[in-house]
């Protein structure tokens, strides 16, 4: 990406866990990120989950994603601001989990940001672009790799989301998403933990 940042040599700095599977699934870093969090004095509205389109289902009229059932499940209450009438209500309490489909997190941060399934993410609007072309045609000739640049673009306004910790979930360790991430990952072992797979 033709993407620069400046570094702030004043930030206290912060740490990116790659996890494989479903973030909800995994009791014991849920907690271990709570516990955390609380010692730093936060509170659950100060995480910020990003879902991917298919994470969200249709019940009736609401619209729910999968994550808000297992952190319901673990007895945590969620605001699962994936349907657009629940977004139009802030949240009443310090002590809910925002839950967000990645297309709704812009403008938003978290001390700790979770993406779940974001080679899901990536890949979903990787096919949209595609699907829909974009307006830089004579810049890159190649539809396919338009799309992907166009995808992985999208993709940083959720991983500068965090302030604190930021959670990557992948689903398929095979999928191109995730293989970048893993690459980078290994490159980086001094802030970044991945769990979940043997590496």
């Amino acid at each position: 990406l033709n993407w620069q940042v400046e570094p702030n040599d004043e930030a206290a700095g912060g740490k990116v866990i790659l996890l494989t599977g479903y973030y909800g699934a995994n009791t014991e870093i849920i907690r271990s990120l709570i516990d955390e969090a609380r010692s730093a004095d936060n509170d659950l509205i100060d995480f910020l989950h990003c879902v991917p389109a298919s994470d969200i289902e249709e019940h009736g009229t609401l619209r729910r994603s999968k994550l808000s059932a297992l952190l319901e499940a673990q007895g945590l209450e969620t605001w699962d601001a994936v349907d657009e009438q629940v977004r139009q209500e802030f949240p009443r309490s310090s002590n809910v989990c925002r839950i967000l489909h990645y297309e709704s997190n812009r403008g938003l941060e978290g001390w700790t940001t979770i993406l779940d399934g974001f080679d899901e993410a990536i890949e979903q609007r990787q096919f949209w672009d595609l699907e829909r072309g974009s307006g830089e045609t004579d810049a890159i000739p190649d539809p396919e790799r338009r799309a992907r640049l166009a995808a992985w673009r999208w993709a940083m306004i959720s991983l500068t989301r965090p302030i604190d910790t930021l959670v990557v979930t992948v689903r398929n360790v095979q999928s191109e998403p995730s293989r970048l991430l893993l690459d980078v990952a290994a490159r980086y072992p001094d802030f970044v933990q991945v769990l979940g797979r043997e590496h």
